[in-house]
């Protein structure tokens, strides 16, 4: 958590953060107040010398609520990439979406970041709980945080775009370790979503903010868990709460070293234990039938308990 000085310069900052982006821009108030709580609060999770790349993401973003079904949408355009692969694979309605379009695939080619276009969109729905919308809001944000440092490369002969760990393959339209981005991703937020809550608990000098997070947080459930991918969750947990996988998947995630992060896990698990675990929690997300959900859980769980084991043993 956060220091007691530190507080009300985060709140500043982000607010200069938002305001400078935003001056150019015509958004409506309740964008302006995700925006203010969610910067402020990654503000705080990733520290102040992410500033940048947080303003980066935000700047290189459209931000707003639709009335269109997101997943039918996403079905029809093949041009737009959206990193909700699991809910699409499961055809269930989807609430938000980081949605990702490719404009312009020669400048794609040569690494122009104009070459594609970022939409953070929203479904116009009515929610008891603020922070179930706030949530949403991160979730999105933060793969596009995640994606800001190295996002065009070859790898195989093949030109590829990333969004945190997933990495989509722009001729052959395939995702590769979607779900393990998405429970990462996860995570990461209800940190995030914590460390605004924590907000509360200190003497804000800003009335303006003080008022707005009171609003997000006086009814709404603030000791709530995590929010999806129940079914593979539960799986990753314990990695996610290891101080050497937490490290190493950080940075490589926020920086691009996905190379980095797969030698990394192979040295304390198998050869190609990271294919094995990414690839079996694409197949636990997208599993139809419960004996193929039992292999690719049996398969990860191994995985995990053995990197568990070499990590204490020597550390």
């Amino acid at each position: 958590m956060i220091a007691y000085k530190n507080i009300n310069q985060i709140i500043e900052e982000s607010k200069d953060l938002i305001t400078a982006v935003n001056k150019n821009k015509e958004i409506n108030q309740e964008v302006y107040d995700l925006e203010w709580l969610a910067v402020a609060g990654m503000l705080s999770y990733y520290g102040m010398d992410c500033f940048s790349t947080i303003y980066y993401a935000l700047s290189n973003a459209t931000i707003d609520f639709t009335h269109e079904n997101l997943s039918q949408m996403l079905k029809e355009n093949s041009q737009i990439f959206a990193t909700d692969y699991g809910t699409l694979l499961k055809n269930l309605e989807i609430k938000a979406c980081l949605l990702t379009e490719i404009k312009d695939l020669d400048l794609f080619k040569r690494g122009d970041l104009r070459s594609f276009d970022h939409h953070i969109s929203i479904t116009d729905y009515k929610i008891e709980d603020p922070l179930f919308l706030l949530e949403d809001f991160i979730h999105e944000f933060n793969h596009l945080v995640n994606s800001v440092h190295t996002p065009i490369y070859i790898k195989n002969g093949f030109y590829y775009y990333r969004c945190g760990l997933l990495e989509y393959n722009v001729f052959t339209k395939k995702a590769e370790q979607s779900a393990l981005e998405e429970v990462i991703n996860t995570f990461q937020t209800h940190d995030i979503r914590n460390e605004i809550v924590h907000f509360s608990r200190l003497n804000i000098l800003d009335s303006t903010f003080s008022h707005l997070l009171n609003s997000y947080i006086e009814n709404s459930d603030v000791r709530r868990g995590c929010l999806g991918y129940e079914s593979i969750r539960n799986e990753i947990q314990p990695l996610y709460l290891n101080s050497t996988f937490k490290k190493m998947i950080d940075q490589a995630r926020f920086l691009g070293h996905l190379d980095v992060l797969g030698d990394q896990f192979d040295y304390y698990t198998v050869e190609w234990g990271y294919y094995h675990l990414w690839t079996n929690l694409d197949k636990m997300l997208g599993a139809n039938q419960r004996e193929e959900y039992a292999e690719a859980q049996k398969n990860v769980s191994n995985l995990v308990k053995r990197y568990q084991y070499n990590t204490r043993k020597k550390s």
